[in-house]
C-alpha cells in the first residue's frame, strides 16, 4: 500500500514542476525524485536525506543527468536563500519532532524562490492512527493543526485528500487476502516501471482494469469539504506566496 500510495502522490506532483528547480526533502530511496526529474521534465532535481544507505540506493538506480542526491538534515539545509522553485516533501513532518517541525518549515521558506511553491503530505492523524501505528511516526496531525502550521508560513495554501472516506472504504472492501495485497503490491511497481504486464489482450485488459481501480482508491482529490479532510487518509498542501517575515529573524 505504501508503495502505491507514496507513488500516486508524485505523479500529482508531476504537472507542478516542469522546467523548474526541485527539492525533494527526505527523498528516501529517490524514486520520487527520479519520477519529477524524468516524467515531470523538471529543469533539475535534488533530494536530500540523512539516510545513507537510502541515498547509495537513490544514486545507484534513480540517478539521472537532471538529478542529484545529497546527505542533509531537512530541518539545517545547506542551500542558499531562494535556490529552489518547488519544493517537494511527502511523508515528512510525522516523522520531525513537535520542536523542530517549525525549523522544517521555515528552512523550506528560506529556500524557496518569492514564486515558489511548497508541495507536502502527512497522515491524517484521526484516521490514520485507527488503522496504523507506523514505527518513526512522532508528530502526526490532523487537518486543524497541519492548516494552522502552514498558514502561519505561506498566505496561499490549498489542501487536497488521498484516500477519500478511507476506513468506510475499508470497511466496504473487507481486509485483504494475501493473494489480492501481494497482486495490488506488484501492479504499483510494475505500472510506475512501464514494464509489460501480459502479452495476451485480455491479459492487459485485465491489468489494465485493476490498475485503474488501485490507481482510484488512491487518488489525489481537492478538498470540497470538511469531511473530505476530516475522513482522509492523507492529506496534502500546494502553499505559494511564503511569508519570508517570519523567518528573517531565524
Amino acid at each position: 500500500m505504501t508503495f502505491a500510495f507514496d507513488m500516486v502522490r508524485y505523479v500529482f506532483a508531476e504537472g507542478l514542476v516542469g522546467d523548474k528547480v526541485v527539492l525533494d526533502a527526505a527523498t528516501g530511496k529517490g524514486y520520487g525524485a527520479y519520477h519529477l526529474a524524468k516524467v515531470g521534465k523538471a529543469r533539475r532535481v535534488i533530494g536530500v536525506d540523512l539516510d545513507e544507505e537510502a541515498l547509495n540506493y537513490a544514486r545507484t538506480m534513480h540517478q539521472v543527468p537532471n538529478g542529484s542526491f545529497e546527505k542533509m538534515d531537512v530541518t539545517c539545509m545547506n542551500f542558499p536563500a531562494a535556490s529552489f522553485d518547488a519544493v517537494v516533501s511527502f511523508e515528512t513532518l510525522e516523522h520531525i519532532s513537535p520542536f523542530r517541525t517549525g525549523r522544517f518549515i521555515e528552512e523550506v521558506v528560506r529556500v524557496l524562490k518569492p514564486d515558489g511553491m511548497f508541495v507536502i503530505s502527512t497522515p491524517n492523524r484521526p484516521v490514520y492512527s485507527a488503522i496504523s501505528h507506523t514505527r518513526g511516526h512522532i508528530n502526526e496531525m490532523d487537518y486543524g493543526e497541519l492548516r494552522d502550521l502552514l498558514s502561519a508560513y505561506f498566505a496561499d495554501c490549498r489542501f487536497y485528500v488521498q484516500g477519500k472516506n478511507w476506513l468506510e472504504h475499508l470497511e466496504a472492501k473487507g481486509p485483504p487476502g494475501v493473494v489480492a495485497r501481494a497482486w495490488a503490491v506488484l501492479m504499483s511497481h510494475l505500472c510506475w516501471l512501464r514494464i509489460p504486464l501480459s502479452h495476451s489482450a485480455i491479459g492487459r485488459w485485465a491489468a489494465e482494469r485493476r490498475f485503474e481501480r488501485l490507481l482510484d482508491e488512491r487518488r489525489v482529490r481537492p478538498a470540497l469539504s470538511w469531511g473530505d479532510v476530516r475522513d482522509c487518509l492523507i492529506q496534502l498542501a500546494i502553499c505559494r506566496n511564503p511569508r519570508k517575515s517570519c523567518c528573517e529573524t531565524t
